[in-house]
């Protein structure tokens, strides 16, 4: 056998050489390529440990705060940015126990890694072909927090190494080729080459990575070579790149640690300066982060909150509210805002608005809580104090109107009974008339002061309203220089109008109140005036008419000119003195211009005189429509043919519209509230009647659910509202309810008729919203009715034609009902029982209005809505209208002759 190898070996140098050459080749590439790739295995084996260790070693110094504050969110966002890593397999974030705080696998957070090491120092729990799993330690100072683990896999490392032991094999391969052609061509020379690879090789493997084989020429050797030299250039570019790449990440690591820990400082430092108590809170109500203005509030140092629970910083009690609150928080996946009290550690307990917020992982479980709480008890005491001020300003305000409601009562009573005397006695001692004028005029003077303390008063209470409708300007300009004239004339004075030629004819707007403002200002104008002239010019601008009122009187400075027009001022106080006047004049009128949409401005100058600039938007209109009469038709027959349902529940009301229905030629069919008013339309059927009139306010079904019920029946049938209430939200709920008008008691027969025409397809326009109202039947104010007597003979005459039977029968009825109606009204001012009281004084104010005893329909008014209001004036208002009533009923029996 062996004889037969040795036959077999080449028995010429050149072949030994080539055969030895191609083994020897063989052998040494083989034991190169093992080598390389071992010591590739090596470096990528350690590159991977390096690269695990320092991401372990990142995350461990990165999340040791989040750590310490049990931050989910934040440890969750640190895992998940090693991903990015290559051949990453997994990352976790541990407590000292092992319990996984922060995974890359979401699904195993919770569970215990047992393999720990047991020192807490980095350390490596493997290092193979398949995984390298390095773990290091979390310290927060000198305390040991938990660990980072992390593992890379082998996988990239074993591709890597496989395809170098390809190109290994296949430059062997090569290289064996190559040495049996050379040693076959030049055996000499080759042996000469490959010595001098193999010396290279030699130098390399002993660590001079930058050597090269220089061998010239174009043979296989100098190919080998050259192959030889680029396998080591491509091996010095792989660990180059890997340097390479290992410090650009280790600078990725860095900024993003140094990003972090800046992000964490400026959040940090917004927390603890908020002006608000702000906590974190994690799933159980442990305490993971509080601010400086918590520990004021607790009264508690923020190492001893964070961990505890409410149960061991607040009394029992309290912190169940709050751990209930928190358990509704976390149930739910919006923001929630509630006011809660809270004790202080002074034993103070202080009101707070908070603002919980739960915080949701990535599942949409709520794993915390933030809390943002802000002490609203100064401001809850201040509105405590607005309320205790406002509730006395208005207790202030209706003492204030009590008082002079009954002052000018008080007043004006013996002040009329003294300008009565006055004027009788003026008429009747010839001898002694300048001393009874005098009384006259102080008394009118007296009259007027008490006037303005009255509106003065109204306007601060916002109950004086001004009208709107067509007047003459120029009627108006005449009544108020006509007042003044005299006076101007008296001191010698020039007294002049100038009236600019496009001034409209009519305007729309209040002419009593303009009228009370002009005489205010020419009165004042002519007062102050000693000599010279008083002007008032009239021109247009635009939608506006200009009165100014000149005049070369003492004039002011602009000091006294900024007080004029507040309450009780005037220039100064030697002008009260002077000149008198209660210094309410100027306020009342530009009151009175704001509420018309105007105002007034003064310019003057001491010594030379005033000028006062009345601006009142008051647009050009034309006068108002007169009522017409057809041909041949008598003012007693207005409604003839007319077939009227009446739903009424006052007798005395229900014999004025039967007269008056009677007087006018219509046929009326009257019902005493409004189920019987439906009762006799089904009765009759839905085209017997023309119109309905329907009270308001009766017993069994008032008049706005039987104009709804009569509005289903017969659509087309009028419903004409009657009721007391004058406002104008009162004519609102009876158009709402389907009525077709609104007449207010006392009811003006012209305003009723025209009404009834206008609905039934007379010629009769809509009557003057004056008329509607009733503003001509009442009295002009509080303190008019209260002076008013007890029954005006001579204006119920005039109203009813000067049929003294009528009236007399009308009398007799009221004799009949009133007795009834002040007995319902003492009963239910004893029982206090506010709605009664509210509802018969409205049945009173009605009655007492249509027989124009004003005083008690006034009082009955305002009866009526202080019981509305819940007033504790409404007893005694109550008790002034029975005494009123009572009055009212010896003035009936002495004219009945009882």
């Amino acid at each position: 056998m062996i004889l037969g190898l040795h036959r077999l070996l080449p028995n010429t140098l050149r072949r030994q050489l080539i055969l030895g050459v191609a083994l020897v080749h063989a052998v040494l590439m083989t034991l190169f390529i093992w080598d390389l790739t071992a010591r590739q295995k090596e470096m990528l084996l350690e590159r991977q440990t390096e690269l695990a260790q320092a991401l372990a070693g990142s995350m461990a110094a990165s999340s040791a705060g989040w750590v310490s504050a049990r931050d989910y969110y934040g440890l969750q966002e640190i895992v998940t940015a090693q991903r990015r890593y290559p051949e990453f397999l997994f990352a976790m974030i541990l407590d000292r126990d092992g319990r996984i705080l922060a995974h890359s696998d979401m699904a195993r957070l919770g569970q215990y890694v047992r393999d720990l090491p047991p020192q807490a120092k980095p350390a490596l729990i493997s290092r193979g072909a398949i995984l390298v799993d390095a773990v290091n330690p979390v310290f927060l100072g000198d305390t040991h927090l938990g660990w980072t683990r992390v593992g890379l896999s082998q996988k990239g490392a074993s591709t890597q190494l496989a395809r170098v032991t390809r190109e290994g094999a296949l430059y062997a391969l090569a290289a064996i080729v190559i040495g049996a052609l050379l040693a076959w061509a030049m055996g000499h020379r080759l042996t000469r080459r490959l010595h001098a690879i193999q010396a290279v090789a030699d130098r390399v493997q002993a660590g001079e990575e930058t050597c090269r084989a220089v061998v010239a020429g174009e043979d296989e050797a100098a190919r080998l070579a050259h192959a030889f030299n680029t396998m080591l250039d491509s091996l010095a570019r792989s660990r180059k790149e890997l340097l390479a790449h290992r410090e650009h990440l280790e600078e990725l690591v860095g900024n993003r640690t140094a990003e972090l820990r800046e992000n964490q400082r400026q959040l940090e430092a917004i927390i603890e300066n908020l002006p608000a108590i702000f906590f974190t809170k994690d799933a159980e109500g442990r305490h993971l982060m509080v601010n400086r203005r918590y520990e004021e509030g607790v009264g508690i140092n923020r190492e001893r909150v964070i961990g505890c629970t409410d149960r061991e910083i607040f009394p029992a009690e309290t912190a169940e509210t709050i751990q209930e609150r928190d358990r509704q928080v976390l149930a739910g996946r919006t923001p929630v805002t509630f006011e809660e009290r809270v004790p202080h550690p002074d034993g103070v307990w202080h009101d707070y608005l908070t603002t919980k917020v739960p915080l949701l992982d990535e599942t949409g479980r709520a794993c915390a809580l933030i809390g943002i709480a802000t002490d609203i008890t100064p401001l809850k005491l201040l509105q405590k104090d607005l309320a205790l001020a406002k509730e006395e300003a208005e207790r202030n305000a209706r003492a204030k109107s009590e008082f002079l409601a009954n002052m000018s009562h008080e007043i004006r009573t013996p002040l009329n009974a003294v300008l009565g005397l006055a004027r009788i006695g003026a008429r009747d001692h010839a001898g002694h008339a300048e001393t009874y004028t005098r009384i006259l005029e102080a008394g009118e003077h007296l009259l007027g002061v008490i006037n303005d303390i009255l509106d003065i008063s109204r306007l601060e209470a916002g109950k004086l309203a001004v009208e709107t409708h067509p007047f003459p300007l120029s009627a108006t300009l005449a009544n108020a220089v006509g007042l003044l004239a005299g006076a101007a004339r008296q001191k010698n004075l020039a007294f002049a109008v100038e009236r600019a030629p496009d001034l409209p004819d009519w305007v729309q707007g209040d002419a009593r109140r303009l009228q009370q403002i002009l005489v205010n200002l020419l009165s004042n104008a002519v007062k102050f005036t000693q000599a010279g002239e008083v002007r008032l010019r009239v021109t247009r601008a635009g939608g506006e008419i200009l009165f100014c009122v000149i005049d070369t009187g003492i004039g002011m400075d602009p000091n006294q000119a900024a007080r004029l027009f507040q309450p009780f001022e005037q220039a100064d106080n030697s002008t009260t003195r002077k000149y008198g006047g209660s210094g309410l004049g100027l306020a009342i009128s530009r009151n009175l211009a704001h509420l018309m949409g105007g105002d007034i401005r003064l310019e003057s100058a001491p010594g030379r005189g005033s000028a006062f600039t009345l601006r009142l938007p008051l647009p050009e209109t034309g006068p108002e429509p007169e009522e017409t009469h057809p041909a041949g038709e008598r003012r007693g027959s207005r409604l003839a043919g007319l077939r009227v349902l009446v739903a009424e529940d006052m007798e005395i009301n229900r014999f004025i519209l039967a007269d008056l229905l009677a007087h006018e030629g219509a046929r009326a069919v009257f019902a005493e509230q409004g189920l019987q008013a439906l009762e006799r339309l089904e009765a009759a059927g839905a085209d017997a009647f023309d119109i309905v009139l329907m009270d308001v306010q009766m017993p069994v079904m008032d008049g706005y659910e039987a104009a709804r019920r009569i509005k289903e029946k017969a659509p087309g049938l009028p419903v004409i509202g009657l009721t007391a209430h004058a406002l104008a939200e009162e004519r609102k709920h009876c158009l709402d309810a389907g009525m077709a008008d609104h007449i207010t008691k006392p009811i003006d027969p012209d305003a009723l008729i025209a009404a009834i025409r206008r609905l039934t397809g007379g010629v009769t326009p809509a009557p003057d919203a004056r008329a509607e109202t009733g503003a001509n039947l009442r009295p002009a104010s509080e303190a008019e009715a209260d002076q008013a007597p007890s029954l005006d003979w001579a204006a119920l005459l005039a109203r009813h034609a000067g049929r003294e039977a009528f009236v007399e029968k009308l009398v007799a009825l009221a004799l009949n009902a009133l007795p009834a109606s002040l007995e319902k009204l003492r009963t239910a001012t004893r029982q206090n029982d506010l709605a009664a009281l509210r509802i018969e004084a409205h049945t009173l104010k009605g009655a007492c209005g249509n027989l124009l005893a004003r005083r008690a329909a006034e009082l009955a008014r305002r009866t009526e809505q202080a019981a509305h209001d819940l007033a504790p004036a409404s007893a005694a208002l109550s008790q002034e209208l029975a005494q009123s009533l009572q009055d009212l009923l010896a003035e009936l029996r002495l004219r009945a002759g009882e």
